[in-house]
């Protein structure tokens, strides 16, 4: 099947409207971490910031064609992963999430039809082996692994070698990639999910959590792969963008987008006593440790450690989270509001160390971050209230907003210092 490209103000428009699509309602009022996420309407997908002219240099159709399907391919690795958990422990919250997972299928297959039309639209989400088909196969191999079903896994083996094939297929005919290489890196992906599943499954946290960061990342591989192909056929402009800075840009969204759904798994689980606490805190960890790397080199030795282990700085805010949510299990009122105002300490102490290094304003930084927190903390108390579909929802908008933070930040730092970033 052939397909035809549409305008270019298509895909840019469509890619614009999922985002706000997963940011929520755009409300501009300052929150604060004590207040609920429904009383604050914490959703925004922007971080409060008139950022136009700070981001501009790392913003062009091509880039935002790169950063749009990066996000998203990188939100479905990492919520596929937790689904097949949540199915396979037969969770109370798998529909929601499983809902959450159909919602950015959604989202990929209309970017994918803003560019190749309708009918390219409804194969890529419904054909047969295609992109809903494969969700569906890792919710029966995950379901035969629960039940020790060997002839069930083998059949749901094969529908994803299936589905690896038609999906190849589907790709390189639309964009011009190389088939061979598209089914290289499709393959891959289909072996991480399996693989960690697998893992965990068998109680091995310590191989099934970097398999997991593992998958998220290798999404941005085969997203760089589409989106450049997708660019060049389509012609898409990169605006005088800069590899460099379209990387820093790249690097601060997947981390931060890495860090929101990590933290907001982590907390479910120390929530719920799960057995895999340790191991998702450390994978956690990890992103903490590659964000602060991330700082140092632009800022130096001595940002860097701030930001990581500075008082009420970022391993500070993830440990506030962790006592928040086991105040939360206890029911103790005092230590949730000792947690909260802990919280509210780091918003303050981290949006001026922001603010000095970037230029960004402060008041705007305060008013991001402070989203940021909103949307953790309604997260879990949504989760802990057995609101499941709303503590999803939460999900969705804070990893998103969580890239417009990255976009922000990573405009900033490339406008304070264009030569650094002019390769």
């Amino acid at each position: 099947m052939t397909f035809k490209g549409t305008a270019l103000v298509a895909l840019v428009a469509a890619l614009a409207l999922i985002a706000a699509g997963c940011g929520g309602s755009g409300n501009d009022d300052e929150a604060t971490p004590g207040t609920t996420a429904a009383e604050t309407e914490a959703s925004q997908t922007d971080t409060g910031m008139d950022h136009g002219a700070a981001s501009a240099g790392v913003e062009s159709e091509a880039v935002d064609l790169r950063i749009a399907l990066g996000r998203l391919f990188g939100e479905h690795a990492l919520l596929a992963q937790f689904a097949t958990q949540k199915g396979y422990a037969g969770k109370e919250d798998f529909e929601a999430i499983a809902n959450a997972l159909d919602g950015n299928s959604v989202d990929i297959a209309d970017a994918i039809g803003s560019v190749y039309g309708d009918e390219a639209r409804t194969q890529f989400l419904d054909g047969d082996d295609m992109w809903r088909a494969h969700i569906g196969y890792f919710v029966d191999y995950t379901t035969a692994l629960a039940k020790e079903d060997k002839a069930g896994q083998q059949k749901a083996v094969e529908n994803l070698q299936a589905y690896v094939g038609e999906f190849s297929t589907f790709l390189a005919e639309a964009t011009g990639a190389p088939q061979e290489a598209v089914t290289e890196a499709i393959t891959e992906h289909v072996n991480q999910l399996k693989g960690q599943i697998d893992a965990w499954a068998a109680n091995d946290f310590q191989t099934a959590y970097p398999l997991l960061r593992e998958a998220y990342g290798h999404m941005f591989m085969t997203s760089d792969a589409v989106s450049g192909a997708i660019a060049e056929q389509q012609g898409l402009d990169d605006g005088g963008v800069s590899q460099g800075a379209a990387d820093l840009r790249l690097t601060l969204g997947r981390l931060l987008g890495e860090h929101t759904i990590l933290a907001i798994a982590a907390t479910q689980k120390g929530y719920d006593g799960e057995m895999d606490f340790e191991q998702i805190a450390a994978a956690l960890d990890a992103n903490s440790v590659e964000l602060a790397e991330a700082i140092g080199s632009v800022y130096g030795e001595e940002a860097k450690t701030t930001f990581l282990d500075g008082e009420n700085m970022w391993r500070d805010h993830i440990r506030f989270f962790v006592e928040y949510t086991t105040a939360l299990a206890k029911n103790d009122e005092a230590a949730q509001n000792q947690a909260v105002q802990n919280l509210q300490a780091y918003v303050g102490t981290f949006s001026a160390f922001l603010a000095e290094a970037t230029g960004l304003p402060e008041e705007a930084l305060t008013e991001g971050i402070t989203e940021h927190v909103n949307q953790l903390k309604g997260q879990i108390d949504a989760y802990a209230a057995g609101d499941h579909a709303e503590a999803y929802e939460l999900t969705r908008q804070a990893y998103h907003h969580m890239w417009e933070t990255g976009t922000t930040l990573s405009g900033a730092i490339v406008e304070q210092d264009p030569e650094s970033f002019s390769g």
